[in-house]
């Protein structure tokens, strides 16, 4: 009875197997049944958003939409909104986020100014989208899209939108005829509820964070599956995948069918068998009651015996022929054989002791070999191989740098580190190795260097049984260093002088020129009616001459001064430093009607005089560079770099050529004649040292016709906030 119970236990974990793998199929095709809904309504969606897409392209072009004309767009986005599906309204925005005209009136929780999908739209003119937001009512979700919008000038005047819900989702899913029980749901970042296919009145709002299909999506950013209970209790197969994850929508699309479908026809088929089964084992119980003692019991005792003996050590024991045939003559010549087998690998198995003794010799030998190849290698590394024990004795020290040693008569090795005082700090570093630390230092052994590594050796209980180290000779580079520095300072010096002479031959020179220009002037007024005009004009090429050249000498005050007034840090507000450079250059701004605008400059520490200077040499540049018949547009914003702020002065001028981007930064660079614009050449050079002496750089982008976008950046301070954002 028990060997048919046995023999019944393989068909049992059959059936169960079985059964098991049926239910993992049924899971795996409704988990791809169900991945399959999901993308194709997200799919649905995508291709919402790319409608909205083309549709507010095409209509930000039309004459009424370019000129913000309430009349014309009221109309025309009503009669739109009447041929469009999935659209809840239409409308159109100003540069200030006000509404000009829309379809249906609009009711938005947060004001467009401030809304994602308006400043992204507005700024950028990429086609933008916000998240899925409820409605007031909290009845359903809606999604706001938006499109840059540019008056027939090219300037940006506003930002056309289109307001998509998703009730037309649920009306698809709907048309689907999904059995009962199956939910098609939108769910946010944040694991609400913005769409949900049945009883949306009942689910949506409510946060799907505690269910099976909220905490996967939370737990994963792609498409997924998820089995478990949902919000309504009831056990499902979810499949989830992002909603058009090109634009950012921030939210997942699920579809979940309950167990009781998925397993429904693996559990049929699993009580089908388990009835055979049970018919089949009756049967098996009944045929072995009565063959059990007539044809088992006496065979089993025969093979037992012969088991025993084997056992007992005579591996020439046979179980011979069983009476009977069938099963037990096979077993009894699966005995033998393994009886046989088994004496074989007996035979073998001396025989393998002794070709291992005999591999072991040769290997030994082989070891030895390698130990003396080893040996020869350390002793021609140049540098310093080294082992001391626990004790502190130096065990082995060989290599190439040994050579540099000779001076330590009779050798290291043998010797305790604490007998040689002429090695200042060996003893105390030992110790920290010996302690479990690995590092490196710099040691002085007479006229040489050397860079030291220790490292403690560990035993298999983590006890440190002694240290290893390598010396490298570093003697040539201590020296280079030192030269290094001792040019370095020379440098410094010769600096500082030069800096001084400038700024004395500089300052001497202002006297003179102020001397020559005055009494030209003088000249030409006392004696103006004697004069003809060529006289006349050398008089003014020369006042000209002498203003140009205090200019420069002015200039030159300024870049010398830099290198050596007293650097004095506190912190500035960029803003401020803006408004003052704004303020110093009032007139020209006026006389060249310029529009000079700002936004997001931080405060950091700096010299408030330099950076005024700085910003005003910039904007300053940007309203002299102007093209000829366009009013100068300067725009100057701050964006926060890891530990560094970089600031942009943007402008629409004439812009430059490629090749002269560095070149403008160098001291009297100048790209244009005289006659075409004034200047020294030195005002980018001395917004180079002030930026450079702040810790940061200077670049520019431009392009010859198309405006120069000039940018640098300063150290942040700590913790410093990124709000800072005042226009």
């Amino acid at each position: 009875m028990l060997l048919a119970a046995l023999a019944l236990l393989p068909l049992a974990g059959l059936v169960f197997y079985n059964a098991e793998m049926q239910r993992r199929e049924a899971a795996a095709e409704a988990e791809n049944v169900a991945l399959r809904l999901a993308r194709m309504c997200a799919n649905n969606e995508e291709r919402m958003v790319e409608s909205a897409d083309q549709l507010l392209a095409l209509m930000a072009e039309m004459p009424g939409v370019r000129k913000l004309d309430a009349q014309a767009c009221g109309p025309l986005f009503a009669r739109e909104l009447g041929h469009a599906t999935g659209y809840a309204n239409l409308g159109l925005l100003d540069a200030e986020g006000k509404v000009v005209a829309s379809a249906k009136p609009v009711a938005m929780r947060t004001p467009a100014a401030r809304q994602t999908f308006f400043k992204q739209a507005l700024d950028s003119g990429t086609f933008a989208v916000s998240e899925f937001e409820l409605e007031p009512d909290g009845e359903q979700a809606e999604m706001m899209c938006g499109a840059q919008v540019r008056s027939d000038d090219g300037r940006v005047a506003g930002v056309i939108f289109a307001e998509l819900d998703l009730a037309c989702m649920t009306d698809l899913v709907s048309r689907l005829g999904l059995p009962p029980g199956v939910t098609i749901s939108v769910l946010n970042l944040d694991g609400m509820i913005m769409m949900r296919f049945p009883e949306p009145e009942k689910w949506v709002g409510k946060s799907a964070v505690e269910g099976a299909l909220g905490r996967a999506i939370l737990q994963r950013s792609g498409s997924g599956t998820a089995e478990g209970e949902g919000l309504d209790h009831v056990r499902r197969l979810f499949a989830f995948t992002p909603l058009d994850p090109r634009h950012g929508l921030g939210a997942f699309l699920s579809a979940g069918i309950p167990e009781e479908i998925a397993f429904r026809p693996a559990r049929r088929s699993e009580h089908r068998q388990l009835a055979m089964l049970a018919v089949f084992a009756l049967a098996a119980f009944a045929a072995a009651w009565f063959a059990a003692e007539i044809l088992v019991l006496r065979q089993v005792r025969r093979l037992l015996r012969a088991t025993q003996e084997v056992a007992a050590g005579d591996l020439r024991t046979r179980a011979g022929p069983a009476h009977g045939g069938g099963e037990f003559r096979e077993l009894a010549q699966a005995f033998d054989t393994m009886a046989s087998s088994l004496e074989k690998q007996s035979r073998e198995r001396d025989e393998a002791e002794k070709e291992l003794e005999r591999r072991v010799e040769e290997r030994t030998a082989a070891l030895r070999e390698s130990e003396s190849k080893l040996r020869a290698f350390i002793t021609s590394v140049p540098a310093i191989l080294f082992s001391i024990d626990r004790s502190g004795v130096i065990t082995m020290a060989e290599g190439q740098g040994m050579e540099v040693l000779n001076f330590i008569k009779g050798g290291v090795v043998g010797h305790s580190v604490e007998s040689y005082a002429g090695m200042p700090g060996l003893a105390e570093s030992v110790k920290r190795a010996l302690a479990g630390e690995s590092f490196s230092t710099t040691m002085q052994l007479q006229q040489f260097f050397f860079e030291v590594s220790y490292s403690p050796i560990h035993a298999e209980d983590g006890t440190v049984t002694g240290v290893t180290g390598v010396a490298h000779d570093i003697t040539e580079r201590v020296r280079a260093k030192e030269e290094l520095e001792r040019t370095a300072e020379e440098l410094r010096r010769s600096n500082a002088e030069l800096e001084q002479f400038a700024y004395i031959a500089s300052h001497d020179l202002q006297e003179p020129l102020r001397m020559v220009a005055s009494y030209t002037q003088l000249l030409e007024r006392r004696y103006a009616d004697r004069l003809d005009d060529a006289a006349r004009e050398f008089i003014g090429y020369a006042v000209d001459g002498a203003k140009r050249m205090q200019q420069f000498i002015a200039g030159l005050l300024d870049l010398s001064r830099m290198g050596r007034e007293p650097w004095a840090l506190e912190e500035v507000n960029l803003q401020e430093v803006f408004g003052n450079a704004v303020a110093n250059l009032r007139i020209a701004i006026e006389e060249s009607g310029a529009k000079v605008e700002s936004r997001g400059l931080p405060a950091i520490q700096g010299d408030p005089r330099q950076l005024t200077q700085l910003f005003q040499n910039l904007i300053g540049n940007a309203l002299k560079f102007r093209k000829p018949d366009q009013a100068p547009q300067v725009e100057v914003w701050g964006e926060r770099e890891g530990d560094f702020w970089r600031v942009f002065v943007r402008d629409n001028g004439i812009g430059l050529d490629p090749q002269f981007h560095e070149r403008v930064f160098m001291i009297f660079q100048r790209l244009h004649r005289r006659e075409e614009f004034e200047g020294t050449g030195l005002g980018l050079a001395i917004c180079k040292k002030i930026v450079e002496r702040h810790g940061g750089r200077i670049r520019v982008e431009s392009k010859e016709g198309e405006g120069a976008t000039f940018s640098f950046t300063l150290p942040a301070r700590p913790s410093q906030s990124h709000e800072n954002t005042q226009g």
